[in-house]
């Protein structure tokens, strides 16, 4: 065979021969897998706390299926709460009583839910929730919390700060057994714990002189294994001020000059000092201050020759905090 024929007929050979190579790369189908089921996995921890009159429930959901695929569509939360049947537990008779709750997500991701605590006080009450799917499939309840439900906590009243030389003092009234202090920093974060106490007082040492802080006070008592706890208290805010003044200078001398009184008394060893308070009285008259010099040592000029002169020192901080008086000098002007 010659010519055009042969030619178009060598074309169609190479061209099946082509396609051959195409499918023979594309390997084996396999067998064909089956559907995926798309149950969400159950939600793993779940959290209760009594706060006053509310029972606040919080629970990440599940971001995977049981088959370990992310979950693309919302799911539905079914949240129940109730008591215990009598006899061993039974989650199924449980359920079938335990009414159930709205959930919400929060502003981070989490979902969340309150129940009135009025209709559970005295018994104790089993919360539970399951993740359902879009396609109305789920993997079961989540672990069961077990929450003693107790009278609602009474929030600490008259919350009063004070400035004092350990600290921002804080005080308020309550009859709990504990209570917890909060404190919020002055960029705005959110509050944090700073200690719990059994008293009605705390002290904070850690505030920085300078900086506003507000605080707030929440009551707890036990309940179970956990704790019920109280609205916060109102907040109160402070300026935190030092307010320690330095100690009394010591050493203080005089000596008579040619027209003058030298003074000189021992360095104050007050990291923040700014100055000294000199104080001098003529007599038995009051005292008076006459100069407020950065250095320890004066030369008082303004004297009355035969006059019996006495003189005392103070420091100053930074803050403007002035401390006691050393112990007084009397001198003769000469």
């Amino acid at each position: 065979m010659t010519g055009p024929r042969w030619r178009n007929f060598t074309l169609r050979i190479a061209g099946l021969g082509a396609l051959a190579a195409v499918l023979a790369a594309c390997g084996y189908v396999g067998d064909p897998q089956p559907p995926l089921l798309n149950i969400p996995e159950p939600v793993r921890e779940l959290q209760a706390v009594q706060r006053g009159e509310r029972i606040l429930v919080s629970f990440r959901p599940p971001a995977l299926t049981t088959e370990g695929v992310t979950i693309r569509r919302p799911l539905r939360f079914e949240l129940r709460a109730g008591p215990g049947p009598e006899g061993a537990f039974d989650a199924q008779v449980w359920a079938a009583s335990a009414p159930a709750y709205p959930v919400e997500r929060g502003e981070n991701g989490g979902m969340h839910a309150e129940i009135p605590a009025a209709s559970w006080v005295g018994r104790e009450l089993i919360l539970a929730v399951k993740a359902v799917g879009a396609n109305g499939r789920d993997a079961g309840w989540s672990p069961f919390a077990v929450l003693p439900v107790v009278p609602p906590l009474a929030a600490p009243a008259d919350l009063a700060l004070k400035n004092t030389a350990a600290g921002v003092e804080v005080r308020w009234q309550g009859a709990a057994p504990r209570y917890r202090v909060l404190r919020q920093e002055p960029d705005g974060q959110e509050a944090v714990l700073l200690d719990t106490v059994e008293g009605r007082q705390y002290t904070d040492a850690t505030a920085l002189p300078g900086r506003r802080y507000r605080y707030w006070v929440q009551a707890v008592q036990p309940a179970g294994a956990g704790e019920a706890e109280s609205e916060l208290s109102a907040a109160g805010e402070i300026l935190a001020a030092d307010v320690t003044a330095p100690a009394a200078p010591n050493g203080l001398r005089a000596v008579g000059g040619l027209g003058a009184i030298e003074l000189a008394w021992e360095p104050s060893p007050e990291p923040d000092l700014s100055r000294y308070r000199l104080y001098r009285s003529a007599g038995e008259e009051v005292w008076v201050r006459i100069a407020e010099p950065e250095s320890p040592s004066y030369r008082d000029q303004s004297i009355e020759t035969g006059t019996l002169y006495r003189y005392a020192v103070s420091a100053v901080d930074q803050a403007g905090n002035e401390g006691d008086r050393s112990e007084p000098v009397t001198i003769p002007a000469p």
